[in-house]
């Protein structure tokens, strides 16, 4: 995927953002990440193009981008919106 490709997607999400920045390091078409990562690419490519929620990703597929993104699945669930700073907070307190 070209940078002119990632520019054209209309993802706000940073998670899905890191995920296409990374598809293009490795050269990965949406269609060869979505199939690494267990969803259809029409599910991903409405991810990306903000159509889905990506805070409402179940938990395994967080953590098959997390792990793709050698991320702590925490951080991965920060980037998608899943969880806010006040949630670490309450939960630490």
């Amino acid at each position: 995927m070209s940078k002119t490709q990632i520019q054209q997607k209309n993802t706000t999400n940073p998670l899905i953002a890191k995920l296409l920045e990374y598809g293009e390091k490795q050269r990965l078409s949406t269609d060869e990440m979505a199939e690494k990562l267990g969803l259809s690419a029409i599910y991903l490519d409405a991810l990306i193009q903000s159509k889905r929620d990506v805070h409402q990703l179940p938990i395994d597929k967080i953590r098959c981008i997390s792990s793709m993104l050698n991320m702590s699945c925490l951080a991965a669930l920060l980037l998608a919106g899943s969880l806010s700073e006040e949630d670490m907070i309450e939960q630490f307190a």
